[in-house]
């Protein structure tokens, strides 16, 4: 999505992606953002309910944390609400700046909701969370994610990015 909208004004994506792909693809994002939070709610009430040490430990570890519960509150905020409204909107779907704003975010959020997920089983007890290793880990996913959208944006300059013989592309062009 991000890449899409930020071609939105270069041929061919131009003239083949306008009205409706853009509704699809602010729909797509809803539905993504919706999935996410039904599974984390699910996870959370089941592992809950069956009470089992071994798994309810793994919301202790972050409930006891104070600044894990920042987090965990940033992403409710962040991951789920602000898209979740924002894509209930028609005009962010039908303008390719705000819904690349918000699938950017999106995925911002989404290297947080790994953090929170991975982090504290990698604490010291007693002594809390690293910040040297937390800067690490953050410095490692940024290089890797700059790395992996560089690849991808040459890989896009010398390949078609639309099916070149597929006979229903003229049909959805015209």
């Amino acid at each position: 999505a991000i890449i899409l909208t930020s071609r939105m004004k270069q041929e061919p994506w131009k003239t083949a992606a306008e009205g409706e792909v853009l509704k699809d693809i602010g729909n797509m994002l809803l539905t993504l953002t919706m999935v996410w939070a039904y599974f984390s709610l699910s996870q959370f009430l089941i592992m809950w309910s069956a009470n089992i040490p071994e798994e309810v430990k793994y919301y202790q570890n972050r409930f006891n944390i104070p600044a894990l519960n920042v987090v965990g509150g940033i992403l409710i905020a962040f991951q789920w609400l602000l898209p979740f409204l924002a894509l209930l909107a028609p005009r962010t779907k039908k303008m390719p700046a705000l819904l690349q704003k918000v699938a950017i975010l999106i995925l911002i959020m989404r290297f947080v909701d790994m953090f929170w997920t991975v982090v504290p089983f990698f604490m010291t007890p007693g002594k809390g969370i690293d910040t040297t290793t937390v800067l690490l880990n953050i410095g490692v996913m940024v290089v890797l994610g700059l790395a992996w959208m560089y690849q991808f944006r040459e890989a896009l300059k010398h390949s078609s990015p639309l099916p070149t013989h597929d006979i229903r592309l003229e049909e959805a062009l015209s």
